[in-house]
C-alpha cells in the first residue's frame, strides 16, 4: 500500500570537459608604458567610434597616477594622459573607465591616502579634465560605472563603516556636471556587502549585483532594484547552499535580468549565470566548472535572441583559459561554445561595462608581473571583434604630455546611509547544487517489510546510507528494513556525490495498526422512540480510523437515522477495512388510521391498531377533550365547518404528541348563480363561480373555477364534495349585428341634388337604427356635406355596431398632370409618356383614353377630362429626336503583326447587351465567334491555325442598346477584308 511519497531534488550544474577552439578570435599582444616604471591596465574596451580605451595606473615619480589611453582604429594613440592630484597615490584598484553618449568618458576608482578614497573622474574626449569628485571613507572601493538614460552617471561599490566592523554596498548617481543626485548605502547587517555590476532597463530602473553578508556566515549573490530616483524597488538574494558573488548584470532584449558569478562549491569555484524576470523570479541558471577556479565575468547580447556568457578558467594559475558560452536568451539553452587558452598567471580580474548595452562590457584581467594585461571585448555594436585582445603598442609617456595641473577639492562629499536600511529577502532558493535525486519514503502497516528507494537523476551519486533512529542502518539505492510496530519513525538519509558532496536528508514515517472490529467505539444497537431520530458522533472513532462511508459511500462524521431499521458503515483506517451492522428498533409505537376530511354533524372515526400505550388523551380542537383506551374506535361530531387540530398524546412507554388537522364541510352550494347570458356575435363572456365550498367539475368533468362562454348553448356544471353535490345550468343567448354599408360618392359637386347613404341589414331578426340627428331609418338622403354617423342595435339592445358617413364638397382641383411643358423622346426607343394618375381617366386628341400617350411624330399633345363636377383641359409638346448609339464596324485588317491595324474589333460610344458576332467564309462556314463586346480578331480559326486565308469574309452583329432605360435589340450585317 503506498500512503505517501517525498521527493528531494538537487541540480548540479553542467561540468565541461573539453571545447574547441570557436570564431571571433582576434590578434594578441601586449600594451607596455616602460620597461622600467610599474604599470597595470585595468579596463579595455572600444568607444562607440571604434577606438580602443585602456585604463590603468602608470608610476609617475613617487606615485602612482591614473593613465588614460585613445588609440584610433589603425592602432594610432589618440590621447595618453596621466591624472594625479597633489602627489598623492592614485593607484587606482578597480579602475574604470566609461565613454559617455557625448564622447567624454568618466573613470572610477579610489586614490591611496592612507586609507580608499572613492575618486570619480570626468574628461573630455580629448581626456582634458571636467570634474573631479570623491567620497572619502576607509576602505572605499568603486566597482563599476553606467551613464543613465537621462545622461546622469551611476556608480556602484562598497565602503567600510565608520566602526570599522564591516563593509556596506552603495549606489551613487552623480549628475552630468558632477553633483550627486542621490546616494543609498546598503546595510545587510553585520557582515560585508557589496556591489559590483549595473545595468539599466527600459523603465529607467537600475538593477546592481553583488554580494552580501549580512544574515549569512558567508557570501551570497545579491541583486537590488531601484527606481531612477534611488528608490529601493526589491532586492533578493540568490541564496545557494555554496558562497558566491554577483560580478556582473545584463538586461537582454526581453527586459530579462542575467547576472554572472561564482560560488564556492567543495570541489572548487564555479561559474554562475542566472536569468531572472523583473520581479526576480528565476527562470534558468547555469553553472561551469571546468577547473578548481572558474569565474563567470560578464554576459552580453548578440542581437538575436541569443546571449553570450564569459567564464574563466582556473584564473590565478598559469594553465588558465577563457571560456566563451552561446545559449538562447529565453530558455537558457545552450547553443556553443568556445575556448580560449593562455598562459599567464592573473592575479585579479575586473569587468567593465563599456558602451551601449548591445555591445557594452568587457574583461580586463590585469597581471602585474608581465607588465601587460589581457582583456575581453565581446560584440560591438551587433558585429563581433576582438573577443581576445592584447594591443600591440609601446608607448613612452616622457614623450607623451601625460601633465595635469592639480586639482583642489571644495570639499568631500559623503554618502549618509539611508534613513531606510534594507534588510535582505532571502525567499528565494538556489537551483545550481551538487546533485540531484528522488528520494521514496511511504508509511507502512504493521507486519509489513519497510523498503525505500533512492533515485539517482545527476547521474553522480556513489552511496546512500539510510538509518531508521534506534532500528539498524542499510546501504545502496534500494533498502528493506524488518517489520517494526506501530509508531512514528525517523529516517536518516545520507548521500554521497563523486565530488565528496554530502547531502543529508531527515524524514518521518509511520507505521500503522492492523484494525478489527473490536476496535470501533459505536455501539451496534439502538432503540427509538416513534418520531425520534439518532446522532451519534463518530469524533473518537475518527481518531483511530481514516474515515467512516455510509451505505451510499459518503464520507461521515456522525451515525444519523430517524427510523428503525438495518444499517451498515464502512471503517477505513491506513492498513483496515471493516463492514460494521447497526440495528435500530423502535419502541412506543402508536398507529392508528384518521380521517382528515368530515362533515358537519357526522361522526368523525379515530381507529387505533394494536400499540404499547394503554391510555391516551385526545383533545379535539372544538373545546372537547377526554381520555380513551387506544383499542378499536373513537368517535366525535362536529356542529360547526371550519379547520381543527386534534392532537393525542401518551407517555408510556415513551412520550407521544401528535397533533393532525382535519377540515369539517358541509354540503356545496352555487353562490348568485346565474341561469341567463347574452353575449354579441364574436364577444365572449367570463363567469367567475366564487366560494362554493368544493370542487366545480363541466360537462367534461374537467375541474374549473371560471368559465368563458363565446358561443350559444346550455351549459351544465357539477359542485361536489365528501358532503353532497350542487347543480348548475346556464343558458346562453348569441346575438349578432348583420348588415352591409351603401356605397357613396365621397365628395359632391355644389347644388347636388343629394346622396343616399346608409346601411342593407343582412338578417331576419329586428336592427333598431339610430343617427344622430334623430333619424331613425337605415337609408337616407342627404343634400349637404359633413359628418354622419348611424348606431345599430339588436332587437334587445346587447349588441351594436356603427357606421360613420363623411360628405365633402368637391373643390375645383389644382394639379396639372404633368410637371413639364415639353417631353423630349428617342426616335428609336418606346415613346410613351405616363401621366400623373389622380383617378379620373384623362381624354387625348386621338381618342385614347387613359393615364399614358405614345405620340408618332413631334407635335402637341391635348388632354381633357372631368372630375364628376369640373372639365379640365392641359397641353403639352412632345419633341421626339434620333438617340441609337452609334458603333463602327471597320471593313478590312492587315494580322501581319506589323503593330498597325492587326486586329478587326468595333468601336462604340455605348455599353452594348446581349452581344454576339459570328464570321463566315464565302462557303457559310463560321470560322470565328464570340460574346464580347470587347473582341478582338486575330484572323485565327476554330481549329487552332494562326492566320485565314487572305479573303473577304461575311459577318453578323447582334446587339442591345438602351435607350429610356429599355434595351433596343439590333442586327448588323457586313464584309470585312483580311489583307497580309
Amino acid at each position: 500500500m503506498t500512503l505517501g511519497r517525498y521527493s528531494f531534488i538537487l541540480i548540479l550544474g553542467l561540468l565541461i570537459s573539453s571545447w574547441t577552439f570557436g570564431q571571433c578570435v582576434g590578434e594578441s599582444g601586449l600594451i607596455t608604458f616602460s620597461s622600467s616604471t610599474e604599470a597595470e591596465t585595468h579596463s579595455v574596451c572600444y568607444t562607440s567610434s571604434d577606438e580602443l580605451l585602456i585604463a590603468g595606473v602608470l608610476e609617475v615619480g613617487s606615485s602612482m597616477d591614473w593613465v588614460l589611453v585613445k588609440e584610433d582604429p589603425d592602432g594610432m594613440p589618440v590621447f595618453a594622459k596621466s591624472i594625479g592630484f597633489q602627489n598623492t597615490d592614485e593607484n587606482g584598484g578597480n579602475l574604470i573607465a566609461e565613454e559617455m553618449s557625448d564622447g567624454s568618458i568618466v573613470m572610477a576608482g579610489y586614490r591611496d591616502q592612507g586609507t580608499r578614497i572613492a575618486l570619480i573622474v570626468k574628461v573630455d574626449m580629448q581626456g582634458d579634465l571636467e570634474w573631479a569628485r570623491t567620497f572619502p571613507s576607509n576602505y572605499n572601493t568603486p566597482r563599476d560605472v553606467l551613464e543613465a538614460q537621462d545622461g546622469g552617471i551611476l556608480v556602484s561599490g562598497s565602503v567600510n563603516l565608520p566602526n570599522g566592523t564591516s563593509e556596506d554596498a552603495y549606489l551613487v548617481k552623480f549628475s552630468q556636471t558632477g553633483d550627486i543626485v542621490w546616494g543609498k548605502r546598503i546595510d545587510g547587517g553585520s557582515g560585508n556587502d557589496h556591489l559590483y555590476g549595473i545595468a539599466e532597463n527600459d523603465l529607467g530602473e537600475i538593477v546592481a549585483v553583488g554580494n552580501s553578508g549580512g544574515f549569512t556566515s558567508s557570501f551570497r549573490p545579491y541583486v537590488v532594484k531601484c527606481s531612477a530616483d534611488g528608490t529601493i524597488l526589491d532586492q533578493v538574494f540568490y541564496d545557494c547552499i555554496y558562497p558566491g558573488t554577483f560580478l556582473d548584470v545584463f538586461i537582454d532584449q526581453n527586459e530579462r535580468i542575467v547576472a554572472s558569478g561564482y560560488e564556492d562549491r567543495p570541489s572548487g569555484r564555479a561559474s554562475i549565470f542566472v536569468s531572472f524576470e523583473q520581479d526576480f523570479e528565476v527562470i534558468w541558471d547555469l553553472g561551469f566548472q571546468v577547473g578548481s577556479l572558474d569565474i563567470g565575468t560578464s554576459i552580453r547580447s548578440t542581437g538575436n535572441g541569443e546571449l553570450t556568457l564569459f567564464s574563466i578558467k582556473d584564473w590565478n594559475s598559469s594553465s588558465n583559459s577563457i571560456y566563451i558560452i552561446k545559449v538562447d536568451a529565453l530558455s537558457g539553452t545552450f547553443l556553443s561554445a568556445e575556448i580560449l587558452d593562455g598562459d599567464l598567471s592573473f592575479s585579479s580580474f575586473f569587468v567593465s561595462n563599456c558602451g551601449d548595452l548591445e555591445s557594452a562590457g568587457n574583461m580586463a584581467i590585469p597581471d602585474r608581473a608581465s607588465l601587460g594585461y589581457f582583456g575581453i571585448n565581446s560584440c560591438n555594436q551587433g558585429a563581433c571583434k576582438d573577443i581576445f585582445e592584447v594591443v600591440p603598442i609601446i608607448l613612452n609617456y616622457e614623450a607623451v604630455d601625460f601633465s595635469m595641473p592639480s586639482f583642489d577639492f571644495d570639499g568631500f562629499v559623503e554618502i549618509s546611509p539611508d534613513v531606510n536600511d534594507i534588510v535582505l529577502d532571502r525567499s528565494t532558493s538556489c537551483n545550481i547544487n551538487v546533485m540531484e535525486f528522488e528520494l521514496f519514503v511511504d508509511d507502512f502497516c504493521e507486519g509489513e517489510e519497510l523498503t525505500f528507494e533512492l533515485q539517482d537523476v545527476s547521474g553522480t551519486i556513489v552511496e546512500v546510507n539510510w538509518e531508521i533512529t534506534g532500528h539498524g542502518q542499510q546501504t545502496g539505492s534500494v533498502v528493506e528494513f524488518s517489520p517494526l510496530p506501530e509508531g512514528t519513525y525517523e529516517l536518516i538519509v545520507t548521500v554521497q556525490d563523486v565530488y565528496g558532496a554530502d547531502s543529508v536528508e531527515t524524514v518521518y514515517f509511520s507505521v500503522h495498526p492492523q484494525l478489527e472490529i473490536e476496535d470501533i467505539l459505536l455501539a451496534s444497537e439502538f432503540e427509538i422512540c416513534q418520531g425520534e431520530s439518532i446522532s451519534e458522533s463518530l469524533q473518537s472513532d475518527l481518531l483511530i480510523w481514516e474515515e467512516v462511508l455510509d451505505e451510499n459511500g459518503v464520507a461521515i462524521e456522525s451515525f444519523e437515522v430517524n427510523g428503525a431499521g438495518e444499517y451498515e458503515l464502512l471503517f477505513i483506517s491506513e492498513c483496515s477495512e471493516v463492514v460494521y451492522p447497526i440495528t435500530v428498533s423502535l419502541v412506543g409505537e402508536l398507529q392508528m388510521e384518521l380521517e382528515n376530511v368530515s362533515c358537519v354533524f357526522q361522526d368523525l372515526g379515530v381507529e387505533f391498531l394494536p400499540n404499547d400505550y394503554q391510555f391516551i388523551d385526545v383533545d379535539w380542537g372544538d373545546g372537547n377533550t377526554e381520555t380513551i383506551n387506544p383499542e378499536g374506535s373513537v368517535w366525535h361530531e362536529y356542529s360547526e365547518v371550519g379547520v381543527y387540530d386534534v392532537t393525542i398524546t401518551g407517555d408510556v412507554p415513551c412520550n407521544f404528541n401528535e397533533t393532525f388537522t382535519i377540515q369539517i364541510q358541509e354540503p356545496p352550494m352555487f353562490e348568485s348563480p346565474i341561469s341567463e347570458v347574452f353575449i354579441c356575435n364574436g364577444d365572449e363572456f367570463t363567469y367567475e363561480f366564487g366560494e362554493v365550498g368544493a370542487e366545480i367539475f363541466d360537462m367534461n368533468g374537467q375541474e374549473v373555477t371560471t368559465v368563458t362562454f363565446n358561443e350559444g348553448g346550455t351549459f351544465h356544471f357539477i359542485a361536489e364534495n365528501n358532503c353532497g353535490v350542487d347543480n348548475l345550468l346556464i343558458n346562453v343567448f348569441e346575438e349578432e349585428v348583420s348588415y352591409t354599408p351603401l356605397d357613396y360618392p365621397r365628395s359632391i359637386c355644389p347644388e347636388n341634388d343629394g346622396v343616399t347613404i346608409g346601411v342593407v341589414p343582412l338578417q331576419d331578426d329586428g336592427l333598431v337604427y339610430q343617427w344622430s340627428d334623430g333619424y331613425t331609418e337605415s337609408e337616407r338622403v342627404v343634400n349637404d356635406p359633413g359628418q354622419y354617423h348611424l348606431q345599430i342595435y339588436s332587437e334587445t339592445g346587447q349588441c351594436s355596431e356603427s357606421e360613420s358617413f363623411v360628405i365633402n364638397q368637391l373643390p375645383k382641383l389644382s394639379f396639372t398632370p404633368l410637371d413639364i411643358d415639353t417631353v423630349f423622346l428617342c426616335l428609336e426607343g418606346q415613346r410613351t409618356i405616363n401621366f400623373k394618375n389622380f383617378g379620373y381617366p384623362y381624354s387625348f386628341q386621338n381618342g385614347e383614353v387613359g393615364f399614358s400617350y405614345s405620340p408618332l411624330n413631334s407635335g402637341e399633345i391635348i388632354l381633357q377630362f372631368n372630375d364628376g363636377c369640373y372639365d379640365y383641359e392641359y397641353a403639352y409638346f412632345a419633341s421626339i429626336d434620333e438617340c441609337a448609339c452609334e458603333v463602327y464596324i471597320p471593313n478590312a485588317f492587315t494580322p501581319d503583326e506589323d503593330g498597325l491595324n492587326d486586329l478587326w474589333k468595333i468601336e462604340k460610344v455605348c455599353r452594348l447587351y446581349n452581344f454576339r458576332v459570328d464570321l463566315f467564309n464565302r462557303f457559310g462556314q463560321r470560322i470565328y465567334t464570340s460574346k464580347d463586346p470587347d473582341f478582338t480578331w486575330n484572323g485565327a480559326m476554330h481549329d487552332g491555325d494562326y492566320y485565314s486565308e487572305n479573303e473577304i469574309y461575311q459577318y453578323i452583329i447582334q446587339y442591345s442598346h438602351k435607350i429610356d432605360g429599355v434595351e433596343q435589340p439590333k442586327v448588323v450585317r457586313g464584309h470585312v477584308t483580311l489583307l497580309r
